[in-house]
């Protein structure tokens, strides 16, 4: 068995974290934490021996920086930790790359690594590059490198869509609550928004940057209306750049930042900041993300009437199709569902599966999703005989599910037909 992970220990700091992270981050990660789905991955990661040391991978690849190669560099540092109140010794690589971007590597054996490329270091400037380290150093003094193993299983059978699509939306959070610290260490929304714009530009020819101001009152001004999300939105890593600039502009606004700086009172208080900041990012969200869905009651639905569908079929249910989905679905309620999923019409049963269908590929696994097909092959099999058409209904029942086809075949093939 490999060696279990041992918990990294945690960076000293004055900064009052409990009043920087944004709500959504850290409520988030409590319920990915305590989720009871999630259980399976949390165990597998507990016992994952140490990840890779990266700056062995650095050393070989990278230039390791000092005061006396990159006295700007360091001095911004430095004014970091003094804002921060951290500690913790900081090393500094650069990268060979035409990309502006920055990256951390979190403390280890009592350092905290951070990574520039060459193009960062050249076209940033002394505000910019507080901004750019304390956003990484955000990362590190939040612990978000804790979390990130989950995405090892992003593609995993065993989870459910929803639980991905809820690990990225954390991911999106905890940039905001980054993107507050590098808004604390420059002390300038201007210059953090300069940053940003760099970053994901790339551009630093100043003809290119006049108008910068007056696209950042844009985005401040942009509504919840006027922004719309599309399905690629719910599996990104960070918030588009609209959205950061706008949540960023509430927290400097806020009564936290000004006391924080010691600028007096601010405009918004914390909890109108969290409520504003949290509807910006539900542009990002699926609306189920926000839903309260156990799935015991639409899958035991599902099975109601996509057994009385498959067993239609042929257009008549036998004694034994019958007996054998009482004995799947239970009895009690469920038993008045079966009467009604027989009293509907086709095109009302087809609706009523569209709908249970759109709500399980969202909340249940791969694997529960095939385990509903294999039971409702099960009913095709209860009278010993299969009939084209029942074949033919499952297909169309496990492409709902997002199933394949050739599972549905996989699951008929099997001898016994029997409920497992």
């Amino acid at each position: 068995m490999a060696r279990k992970l041992p918990p990294a220990p945690p960076i000293e700091t004055s900064l009052d974290r409990q009043s920087i992270v944004f709500e959504g981050d850290s409520e988030l990660r409590q319920a990915l934490q305590k989720s009871r789905d999630l259980q399976e991955f949390w165990r597998e990661i507990g016992t994952m021996g140490p990840p890779p040391d990266r700056r062995i991978d650095l050393l070989k690849r990278s230039i390791r920086l000092t005061p006396g190669l990159a006295p700007r560099l360091f001095h911004c540092i430095e004014h970091c930790r003094k804002v921060l109140g951290l500690q913790t010794p900081i090393d500094a690589f650069c990268q060979q790359d035409a990309l502006t971007n920055a990256f951390v590597i979190p403390a280890r054996d009592g350092r905290i690594t951070l990574c520039f490329t060459s193009a960062a270091l050249e076209s940033l400037d002394d505000g910019e590059l507080c901004s750019v380290i304390g956003h990484e150093l955000g990362h590190v003094l939040f612990e978000h490198h804790a979390m990130r193993p989950l995405l090892l299983f992003r593609e995993d059978e065993r989870l459910a869509p929803i639980d991905a699509m809820r690990i990225y939306a954390w991911m999106r959070y905890a940039e905001l609550t980054a993107d507050r610290v590098g808004l604390l260490c420059c002390d300038d929304f201007d210059t953090a928004i300069s940053a940003e714009f760099k970053m994901v530009s790339g551009l630093r020819d100043p003809r290119f940057l006049g108008n910068l101001r007056d696209t950042t009152e844009q985005y401040t001004s942009l509504t919840a209306e006027e922004l719309e999300s599309s399905e690629e939105d719910w599996f990104s890593t960070h918030p588009y750049s609209p959205l950061r600039i706008r949540a960023l502009d509430l927290f400097h606004q806020s009564k936290t930042f000004r006391k924080l700086r010691g600028r007096g009172e601010g405009k918004l208080s914390e909890a109108e900041l969290e409520r504003q900041v949290a509807s910006l990012l539900d542009l990002m969200n699926p609306s189920a993300l926000n839903d309260r869905v156990s799935c015991r009651k639409e899958s035991r639905e599902f099975l109601v009437y996509g057994g009385v569908e498959v067993a239609l079929a042929d257009e008549r249910m036998s004694r034994r199709e019958l007996s054998a989905l009482k004995n799947l679905v239970g009895d009690g309620k469920v038993l008045d569902s079966i009467d009604e999923a027989r009293a509907m019409n086709e095109d009302e049963r087809g609706e009523k599966l569209l709908e249970l269908q759109r709500t399980l590929r969202v909340h249940l696994s791969l694997t529960r999703r095939r385990k509903l097909i294999e039971d409702l092959a099960a009913i095709a099999w209860a009278d010993n005989r299969l009939h084209d058409q029942e074949r033919e209904s499952l297909y169309w029942l496990a492409g709902g599910l997002g199933v394949q086809a050739t599972f549905v075949d996989e699951a008929l093939a099997r001898p016994e037909g029997a409920i497992d």
